[in-house]
């Protein structure tokens, strides 16, 4: 089975969120950052060993909901946390990450499809 490249890797890349769409953040030097994870599995990981995650579920990044909520972090200047994957599951364990890193790690959006012409025939209303 062959490895997935460091580009596959990072499209994994994770956070975590309530039910009401809320996301998991960490206080570091006075700051909150977004908790970010390599990928899923090791977001659940984490939850299975810090109680204050149960509540939560991951999400990636790529995705709208993630997209959609990061736009709006980044517009609030919210600081980023990059939890490395020790096998301990511990919060502290990682490194902080910029908005550049994260997004040079998400895969390019493929280009909005053009609309299908329709034929002048086809449109008509037969009555």
């Amino acid at each position: 089975m062959a490895m997935p490249n460091k580009a596959n890797r990072m499209n994994q890349l994770t956070i975590m969120r309530r039910a009401n769409g809320e996301l998991f953040t960490l206080t570091r030097d006075g700051r909150e950052h977004l908790a970010v994870w390599p990928n899923p599995e090791g977001a659940l990981r984490c939850k299975a060993r810090n109680p204050e995650l149960l509540v939560f579920v991951p999400s990636l990044v790529a995705s709208p909901f993630g997209q959609k909520n990061l736009a709006h972090l980044r517009t609030e200047d919210m600081e980023l946390f990059f939890l490395t994957d020790t096998g301990d599951a511990r919060l502290r364990d990682g490194r902080k990450m910029s908005w550049t890193e994260l997004d040079e790690s998400l895969p390019a959006s493929p280009p909005r499809a053009a609309a299908k012409p329709v034929r002048a025939d086809a449109a008509r209303v037969k009555s």
